[in-house]
């Protein structure tokens, strides 16, 4: 970044925008009415039944905890569903993906 702004002659700038970004935030935050669904924090994933079954690989112990997020018992391919595993299974799911390249 420093080189950048070296290069750019935009160092002047750089206090005021970090001024307008940090009160951009603040204010934002402060408005915000709605709260924080519990799916998002709570899940190790969330996205279509087909793309967490690709998250899966394949086991069938990981896929038995794919659910619909609307509560219904059955979802179809790309209704949105999440990834609620035991926390036991999150450190081999995040090695699959660093270890396999997952795309």
């Amino acid at each position: 970044m420093q080189f950048f702004l070296r290069r750019s002659g935009l160092r002047a700038f750089v206090s005021l925008f970090q001024d307008w970004y940090e009160r951009t935030l603040t204010q934002l935050c402060r408005q915000d009415p709605l709260p924080r669904e519990p799916h998002w924090s709570a899940a190790f994933a969330v996205g279509s039944r087909r793309w967490l079954s690709r998250l899966a690989g394949g086991d069938l112990r990981l896929e038995e905890h794919i659910r619909p997020l609307d509560g219904k018992s059955e979802a179809a391919r790309e209704d949105t569903c999440v990834l609620n595993p035991p926390q036991s299974a999150f450190g081999r799911i995040w090695d699959s993906l660093v270890k396999g390249g997952y795309r």
